[in-house]
């Protein structure tokens, strides 16, 4: 059956409009961004059969563990409504981490790995996140740089600097994953950080550490004296 052929207020858009959005289940308001279905599934069927990949019963968080790529092998599921799904699952993972880390003082890598370790849980790919801080080393703001491997080619100082330089942060604390969960520095780790530290210099903002997240845990290059 059509969404069109559901009795008016078991449609989406229309149980919402009169009932509220906590009327509607996950798979319906899921079903409202899918939009449209295809010629064999609805967009609630589709929506459905993506909920069953949800085993832990995690909510929309369960489309952290997809990649676009990966999305796209669904049936019903192309390019945008990947995107528009990933731009949802997003939304609610900032929806519920307020900006409170805003003026937050971080003095050690303990610090940094509690403000923002927890985002890079689900991550299949590597992640370059910058976190700028004043003179008290209190935070200004967190900014994501890259997606993709660490290395010194695929990160341009300019992206790193940009913000920090805005803003007048003081120093900055690089941050990125290790999807393998081993949190010993590569070679491209070591290459990377000397190179942004070399940069900050010349901009006159202080590299204070690098950390790299994996599996419930980190590494600090500070720590390793490696800065």
């Amino acid at each position: 059956m059509k969404l069109k052929e559901l009795p008016c207020m078991e449609r989406p858009y229309e149980k919402l409009e009169a009932y509220g959005a906590e009327s509607l289940s996950l798979a319906e308001l899921m079903a409202i961004v899918i939009k449209t279905g295809t010629k064999n599934l609805t967009a609630i069927e589709i929506a459905q059969n993506l909920l069953k990949d949800d085993t832990k019963e995690r909510g929309i968080s369960f489309l952290n563990d997809f990649s676009l790529q990966e999305l796209r092998k669904k049936e019903g599921i192309g390019r945008v409504k990947a995107i528009e799904l990933k731009a949802v699952c997003e939304i609610a993972n900032r929806a519920t981490k307020p900006n409170s880390f805003l003026q937050k003082q971080l003095t050690s890598p303990e610090d940094v790995y509690h403000l923002i370790g927890a985002e890079f849980k689900h991550e299949k790919r590597e992640i370059i996140k910058t976190i700028l801080l004043d003179s008290h080393h209190r935070v200004i703001q967190i900014i994501q740089n890259a997606v993709g491997q660490l290395n010194t080619a695929s990160i341009e100082m300019k992206d790193i600097y940009r913000e920090p330089i805005k803003c007048g942060a003081h120093g900055i604390v690089l941050v990125h994953n290790h999807p393998s969960g081993d949190v010993n520095p590569s070679e491209d780790d070591l290459k990377c950080t000397q190179k942004v530290k070399e940069a900050g210099i010349l901009f006159g903002i202080r590299l204070i550490d690098h950390v790299i997240v994996g599996d419930s845990t980190f590494s600090s290059l500070k720590r390793l004296k490696k800065i």
